[in-house]
């Protein structure tokens, strides 16, 4: 009801003032030839005092309604939408010189404009119209370029095709045209009862499909066939086709009768009736083989695109698990004309220091963005940057539980800055360093950090939540404070192995109650920047790679519902790791990113609390005050006779004589005359005449007297 009421309450000022506009359309024209005829300066004013009116109107629209947000300026669109067109509609028809072009493009366009709407989800967008059909991979704007130009093309096609199916379907003849619908629609019947059929057997797929409409097209073509022949070839040739008499009587007309050439001509007329009714049967056929051949083309192209093709956009599957980590960081080059300009138009930020990434995929001077790798489109795998409204929606009412060491932490931290928390992460020395941290989002997700920095503190975490604190989703992870702390001799090692053990046994049992477990593998360590001689002792790269081995050979990895892989995100920028372990904030936004994607086929969408909206109601869109100031306006037009609404009248300080109330009887005498209606008196100074013709003679003689 409110979609109803929103359609038809959004313009629907319009339709009334584009009537008044028509109404009083002889009289704007006579205004405009009126000043037309006064001398240049009278006609300027005149026209110039109009114009500013109607610019001063516009410029009140551009800084008032326009500048509104989308649901404000919805609501008074109605009311203040009709001042951009008949300042357009003035300045269109300013001078006789510019009235007089047109562009036929838009002609063209507006000819279109139906099939353009109905094309644009079907061939110019896809998935909803959440995306561009892309048929040129890499290269956006000549894709966009491409895609148009098929688009209108297309459009335009389907324009004709309507108006030669509408008079094939839908004759003049009105006992034809009934028929034809009648028709139509018991085929459109035996076709649905076919499908529903083949959808109760099991066989709605394309081959069986292909089988029944291949006989059945030809039958149903047979069928238009005989109906129609006869009456076809009546249309076509008076002489039936086919007819021998008629080839006998057209050879016979070019020979003497009784000559040598009779018997002959005989012959031959029979032979010319039997190839046209031989080629008859073979046109017959054609159309049908045709539709066939076009069945099979297009059934196995479009099963091609089935197969392969990357369908509707819709939440990431769980196959994407395999690709989510495989990705890179791409340089920004600051060197490059084009990004230059789009940083100053967005951020107002220019001369910056030309230093290009690209000459070294290990520059810590350059800027880079992170990105996926391309997967097949059948994977249905569209990574993407989740913004913060998409993440809070598909977060709300959720509990986050972050379990680890700094690394999970800073993960943690990069979560809440998506989520839409400024400044979070910031060093401040008055927190305690090892603390528990809880944020509550968006007044319905709470996200916790709890601080567990070896195994056995994790083993203990979940164990918490598993038995006294359900949460929806934990991302743990560890290893680097285990390499350092525990790992020293013999006896130690066996004691982390059986942690580990019981580690992957509880992230299994939280697994299994329909709690998901996301494991993060400890980030790439930069050795050179190893600030301490314990970790450039026990924690250099190449130990935490044997860690990480190890955490997968207890089953860590297998038993997580999923794998975020530190070493993903974080190779491609190690020298810019400030202390060997840590990394700036921006590269642990990709790892959220990763996470936050792969929450499509972690989270069960029906668990999430739905966002309460609060129900339009019909009759939310009206206005008193705007209505009851329309209904001024639209009396104005009416009563004044103005199609500008009011605005005219401001020609009227400079050229006497036009104003719009005063120019009625002249404008439309022609139009009774034509029509053969009532004549039209006409009042002129002094005296009173009927004035049944407004050709220029009259007019002129007219302005001549002075009483015009």
């Amino acid at each position: 009801m409110w979609e109803w009421y929103f359609r038809t309450t959004l313009d629907h000022w319009s339709t009334f003032l584009g009537m008044i506009f028509a109404a009083n359309f002889p009289i704007t024209s006579l205004f405009y030839r009126k000043l037309e005829a006064q001398p240049l300066v009278l006609h300027f004013l005149a026209k110039a005092s109009v114009g500013l009116g109607l610019l001063g109107a516009f410029y009140l629209w551009v800084n008032g309604p326009l500048m509104q947000p989308k649901v404000e300026y919805n609501q008074t669109n109605a009311y203040f939408g009709f001042i951009p067109l008949i300042t357009y509609i003035y300045f269109r028809n300013i001078t006789p010189k510019v009235r007089s072009y047109s562009l036929e493009l838009l002609h063209q366009i507006g000819k279109s404009t139906l099939e353009t709407y109905l094309m644009q989800h079907h061939i110019w967008l896809t998935s909803n119209a959440k995306s561009l059909l892309v048929l040129i991979p890499g290269w956006h704007k000549c894709n966009t370029l491409v895609v148009t130009v098929l688009y209108f093309y297309i459009s335009r096609r389907l324009y004709k095709l309507t108006l030669f199916l509408r008079g094939m379907h839908l004759p003049n003849d009105l006992t034809k045209c009934v028929q034809s619908l009648a028709g139509i629609g018991l085929v459109i019947v035996i076709f649905y009862a076919i499908a529903l059929s083949l959808s109760s057997m099991g066989l709605a797929s394309l081959t069986p499909v292909a089988i029944v409409s291949i006989p059945c097209g030809f039958l149903l073509y047979q069928t238009i066939l005989d109906s129609t022949w006869s009456i076809f070839r009546e249309s076509y040739n008076p002489v039936n086709i086919g007819d021998q008499s008629f080839f006998e009587s057209l050879f016979n007309s070019q020979n003497t009768p009784g000559s040598h050439n009779s018997s002959m001509n005989k012959r031959t007329a029979s032979e010319g009736a039997m190839i046209i009714q031989r080629d008859t049967q073979v046109s017959r056929l054609t159309p049908p083989l045709i539709g066939a051949m076009a069945i099979l083309i297009l059934g196995t192209f479009w099963n091609d695109l089935a197969v392969s093709g990357a369908g509707k956009i819709a939440p990431l599957p769980a196959t994407c698990g395999t690709y989510a980590n495989q990705g890179a960081w791409i340089p920004v080059n600051p060197c490059n004309e084009d990004q230059k300009g789009s940083v100053l138009r967005d951020y107002d930020i220019s001369s910056m220091v030309c230093t290009d990434p690209s000459n070294d995929a290990h520059s810590i001077s350059g800027s880079f963005v992170w990105g996926w790798n391309v997967t097949a489109p059948n994977s249905l795998c569209r990574f993407s940057h989740r913004d913060t409204k998409t993440i809070n929606n598909q977060l709300r009412g959720r509990t986050i539980a972050y379990v680890g060491d700094s690394m999970t932490r800073n993960l943690f931290f990069a979560s809440l800055r998506a989520m839409g928390v400024p400044n979070v992460g910031g060093y401040d020395a008055t927190i305690p360093k090892h603390s528990d941290i809880k944020q509550v989002v968006d007044q319905t997700i709470t996200m916790e950090f709890r601080w567990a920095p070896l195994a056995q503190d994790q083993l203990d975490v979940i164990k918490d939540y598993n038995i006294q604190k359900p949460v929806d989703i934990i991302i743990t992870g560890g290893g680097a404070w285990d390499r350092l702390h525990v790992w020293a001799t013999d006896e130690d090692q066996a004691s982390h192995k059986n942690t580990v053990k019981d580690l992957a046994a509880e992230i299994a049992g939280s697994v299994k109650k329909g709690v998901p477990v996301v494991w993060v593998v400890p980030t790439t360590i930069n050795n050179p920047a190893l600030n301490h001689e314990d970790k450039r002792d026990h924690m250099k790269e190449e130990h935490l790679e044997e860690m990480r081995e190890f955490y997968g050979s207890l089953g860590i990895l297998k038993y997580s519902s999923f794998v975020l892989d530190g070493t993903a995100f974080t190779h491609d920028r190690v020298l810019e790791s400030y202390d060997g372990v840590h990394y700036p904030p921006q590269v642990y936004g990709a790892g959220a990113q990763i996470l936050f994607n792969s929450f499509d086929w972690l989270l069960d969408p029906n668990d999430a609390i739905p966002k309460k909206i609060t129900r339009n109601e019909p009759g939310k869109m009206a206005n008193m005050f705007l209505g009851l100031m329309m209904l001024c306006i639209s009396f104005i037009g009416l009563f004044f006779f103005d199609g500008f609404l009011g605005f005219s009248y401001l020609a009227s300080f400079f050229v006497k004589g036009v104003m719009p109330n005063d120019l009625y009887e002249e404008a439309f005498s022609s139009l009774h005359k034509k029509n053969g209606l009532p004549a039209i008196e006409m009042k002129t100074r002094g005296r009173n005449t009927t004035d049944v013709d407004n050709n220029d003679d009259d007019f002129e003689s007219l302005l001549n007297e002075g009483k015009a």
